[in-house]
């Protein structure tokens, strides 16, 4: 799901599929990640915004951003375009994925000035966990690829069960690892028990490092449905944070 788009996000849904948490023969941790699943990875069938990156020294970066979104047959294409214009790249995410099927990552990469583009690539999974236009964005962090992992637990014991002034449920997604395994293990994330959206999320490596932190910063209700109108998402280790904000508002 070209459709109406927290990613959650989405890491980032805000409007639930209407899947009940009492649905027969899953535990209430895989009943919430399917939920997730079922859920369009944002609210808009084309929009435009800003990929704003803040390093650690002060560095900046400032791309602008197109997205858009088709659904055809229970499968969903949202495709990310950042153009950087000090250095004339255009970066192209698309995103393929259904609530029965992982999602799968497509790149392209071409210079503005001259039209010139490269083969269209597939990540393989440990591609997936790096920089999308060099931001703190991972492919698989706006795949919201760990609602797919295998282990979903809900919290019930989590000590911090509010974010944002927001009643949430917490669930963790765990990965399967090894010693060659890299990139997260774990994400803890918050979601609204009101509206089901992506609230904020925390993604840990398999010794339990803390390695990023995503919240939705800013959501407007417009004719009747919440409308996302930023992300951040802060890299612990280089204390860099890139905000996505949308602007056609």
């Amino acid at each position: 799901m070209i459709i109406r788009l927290v990613i959650l996000i989405s890491f980032f849904a805000f409007q639930p599929s209407g899947v009940s948490l009492a649905q027969s023969g899953l535990k209430p941790g895989q009943r919430l990640a399917l939920e997730m699943r079922q859920t369009p990875l944002l609210n808009y069938e084309t929009i435009s915004g800003r990929l704003q990156t803040r390093g650690r020294r002060g560095a900046r970066s400032n791309q602008t951003l197109t997205l858009q979104t088709q659904v055809e047959g229970g499968q969903w294409r949202s495709v990310f375009r950042a153009i950087n214009a000090s250095t004339e790249l255009e970066t192209e995410l698309a995103i393929h994925r259904s609530p029965d099927q992982r999602p799968r990552y497509f790149v392209t990469k071409r210079t503005t000035n001259s039209g010139g583009s490269e083969q269209n690539h597939e990540l393989s999974e440990a591609q997936a966990m790096a920089p999308f236009a060099g931001s703190d964005f991972w492919a698989t962090d706006l795949g919201l690829d760990f609602f797919y992992w295998p282990g979903q637990v809900l919290a019930t014991n989590a000590r911090i069960k509010m974010r944002k002034g927001i009643s949430c449920f917490v669930l963790d997604s765990i990965r399967p690892a090894t010693k060659e395994t890299t990139g997260y293990t774990r994400v803890r994330s918050w979601i609204s028990r009101d509206h089901g959206g992506l609230i904020y999320a925390e993604a840990y490596s398999r010794s339990g490092q803390h390695l990023k932190t995503f919240e939705v910063s800013d959501v407007e209700k417009i004719d009747g449905e919440w409308k996302l109108k930023a992300l951040k998402i802060r890299d612990e280790s280089s204390r860099s944070t890139t905000r996505l904000v949308f602007d056609n508002f």
